[in-house]
C-alpha cells in the first residue's frame, strides 16, 4: 500500500472473531496480539467487496497482516444521535481494512498430497511394541 498522506496502521494478528451481517455490505474482524499486560484486540472493519469475502472465509486462530486507514466518525448514542461532550461532538477513531493478507502456516495448502501415496517408512517392528 503506497502512503502519501494521512494517518495508516499494519497489524499481525490472531483472528478472534468475525462478522459479517446478512446484508453483506460491510464485514468486522477482531484481531488480537500480544501487549505489555496480555493480549490486546483490535476490531476493524471494511465495506469493500472483495475483502468482505476474505473475511467471512478467514477461520478462528488465523494470523493474519491487515493494513488500513484511521478514519474519524462522530460518536453515536442508541438513537442514532450524536454524543455531546462539552458542547461538542465526540469523534472516535475506526480502523479500515484496505489490504488483508493471510500469514505463515495459516495459508490453506495449495494441493492436497495424492491419496495413493504409500504410508512412511518405518523401521521399527510392531511386534516388539506390543
Amino acid at each position: 500500500m503506497n502512503w502519501d498522506r494521512g494517518a495508516g496502521f499494519r497489524i499481525v494478528g490472531a483472528v478472534v472473531r468475525r462478522f459479517v451481517p446478512p446484508s453483506g455490505k460491510c464485514a468486522f474482524v477482531t484481531l488480537a496480539v500480544p501487549g505489555k499486560k496480555g493480549e490486546v484486540k483490535h476490531e476493524c472493519r471494511t465495506f469493500d467487496h472483495d475483502l468482505i469475502v476474505e473475511v467471512g472465509s478467514l477461520g478462528v486462530g488465523q494470523t493474519v497482516q491487515v493494513t488500513g486507514t484511521l478514519d474519524n466518525e462522530p460518536l453515536k448514542n442508541k438513537e442514532k444521535q450524536d454524543v455531546q461532550v462539552d458542547g461538542r461532538t465526540a469523534w472516535v477513531p475506526k480502523l479500515t481494512i484496505r489490504d488483508l493478507k493471510i500469514e505463515g502456516s495459516s495459508v490453506k495448502p495449495s494441493a492436497a498430497p495424492p491419496v495413493d501415496s504409500p504410508p512412511p517408512a518405518t523401521d521399527w517392528d510392531d511386534a516388539k511394541i506390543f
